[in-house]
């Protein structure tokens, strides 16, 4: 708790009603330093008023998401504002999961995966190179010996899919849009993850 960012804790903690985290008994008491960081950046997400009280619309909703807030955050701008909810899906389930690139002795080293990765490289940055593979992953009907070739980890592809879906089911029921697309605009992708 010392050195951790307190803003996932401090937004369960405030979903359980415990508005006063600066009194709550913790096991072992994190720097104030910490805990107003966490206040402020739940602040700027939008999940807590100017009273430190979780907000209605994007707070409670932000805390039923379990993911870091600045995902959680831009999953729901995604699905309310810029229209991009399918791709915010796949990039939250594969942001979650611990790696969707082998390792490089699985690919015959260090530069064979270099080159594998390469080929979903853009300008755009590794948010876009990570929906380059997802499609092309999908393309090639989740085909394990596809994703070998590609120095792409199978079984990290299918995890984050499924976190996917669950994501999806959870945002369904909170009653957002899930099946917005920016339809390859990566522009609207950046611009949400930017926001958050």
């Amino acid at each position: 708790m010392q050195r951790s960012d307190l803003s996932s804790t401090i937004l369960q903690l405030k979903a359980l009603g415990i508005d006063n985290i600066m009194r709550f008994d913790w096991l072992s008491p994190p720097p104030a330093e910490a805990a107003v960081r966490g206040l402020e950046l739940l602040h700027a997400l939008g999940a807590l008023d100017s009273d430190a009280k979780l907000t209605g619309s994007i707070g409670i909703c932000m805390a039923e998401i379990p993911l870091e807030p600045q995902l959680s955050a831009a999953l729901l701008a995604s699905a309310t504002t810029f229209h991009c909810c399918q791709e915010m899906l796949t990039l939250a389930g594969m942001l979650s999961v611990p790696a969707i690139w082998v390792a490089p002795g699985a690919v015959s080293g260090k530069k064979a995966l270099e080159e594998a990765n390469a080929k979903f490289a853009t300008a755009e940055g590794d948010l876009v190179a990570f929906l380059n593979v997802h499609r092309a992953w999908l393309e090639h009907g989740k085909s394990h010996r596809w994703a070998t070739r590609n120095g792409i980890h199978q079984h990290g592809m299918l995890r984050a899919q499924q976190v996917s879906q669950q994501l999806c089911s959870k945002l369904k029921r909170l009653g957002l849009n899930t099946n917005t697309s920016c339809e390859g605009d990566v522009n609207q992708v950046q611009l949400n993850a930017g926001q958050h």
